[in-house]
């Protein structure tokens, strides 16, 4: 097993808004802290060698800030995705601190993963560093069919709307398939996946679990190399409509840079056909 991070990003400064948590060769540990790297490293004691992070916000080149909109985002909030589990912009407003946020955290902790033991091909959006972007309610919301959002999706603001789709996703058995499907040897992982009560807490087990997903080389990202890319569950698990979803949406002519989406190690640029979509 490798050591894989998680990390919710969190924007509040006076309180311990920041979720962490880590799964593999050192043991687990999930825990909430300030977003200092000090208050970080000693929640969770997170591995001087990392072998794949995975953060909820904005990784960009380099880490080089700044606020230009972002293709990957469009293509998960426009049409099907904006009432279900849209990506949130990060050019304005509270997005601009989340993108500031995660530059800040690859900065902390990317360099542990300079030494990676990784060996799945994926688009590293920073050379060199295994750091991915993860965003906990696209992940659980592109595995939902149809029946949940239509029969009972209640009109939720953003946080409301990240318990909704977890309690969701737990009932419709998501762990377990993930679970089967990923092989990871982390019992504690898998039963707080299930059962774990903290906001903070929650959104970074899924960080983590994406990094998993990554890791296994069971995974799809969806961006371009100049404004990143979003890690997602494997296309296997994702549901007919969000298919159909990201398959019109890379085609969307208002997108201002060409968008590909990556599956299991395979880039499928726009004029190629995805598995499934039709």
């Amino acid at each position: 097993m490798a050591n894989l991070v998680g990390i919710d990003v969190g924007l509040v400064l006076h309180r311990a808004t920041s979720g962490l948590c880590r799964t593999g060769s050192d043991g687990f540990s999930v825990a909430r802290s300030y977003t200092d790297q000090l208050s970080r490293q000693s929640a969770i004691e997170i591995p001087e060698q990392i072998d794949l992070l995975a953060i909820d916000g904005p990784v960009l080149p380099t880490n080089q800030i700044d606020y230009r909109i972002r293709p990957t985002e469009k293509a998960l909030l426009w049409n099907v995705f904006r009432r279900r589990c849209a990506v949130g912009e990060t050019c304005r407003g509270i997005g601009a601190a989340l993108r500031r946020g995660g530059c800040d955290t690859a900065r902390q902790f990317g360099d542990r993963t300079a030494n990676s033991n990784c060996q799945t091909t994926y688009p590293q959006i920073q050379a060199h560093r295994h750091v991915i972007e993860a965003f906990p309610n696209a992940f659980m919301g592109v595995m939902l069919d149809d029946a949940p959002y239509m029969e009972s999706m209640p009109r939720l603001k953003r946080g409301g709307r990240f318990e909704w789709l977890l309690s969701t996703w737990r009932k419709n058995a998501a762990v377990q398939q993930l679970k089967t499907r990923l092989q990871w040897d982390e019992p504690e992982l898998w039963k707080e996946l299930a059962s774990n009560g903290d906001h903070e807490e929650q959104a970074a087990l899924v960080c983590a679990l994406t990094a998993v997903c990554v890791y296994r080389n069971a995974y799809v990202a969806v961006g371009e190399p100049i404004g990143g890319y979003l890690f997602l569950p494997p296309w296997e698990l994702w549901a007919e409509w969000a298919i159909k979803g990201i398959d019109h949406n890379r085609n969307d002519p208002r997108l201002s840079r060409p968008i590909d989406v990556w599956i299991n190690g395979r880039c499928y640029s726009q004029d190629q056909l995805l598995p499934r979509a039709r």
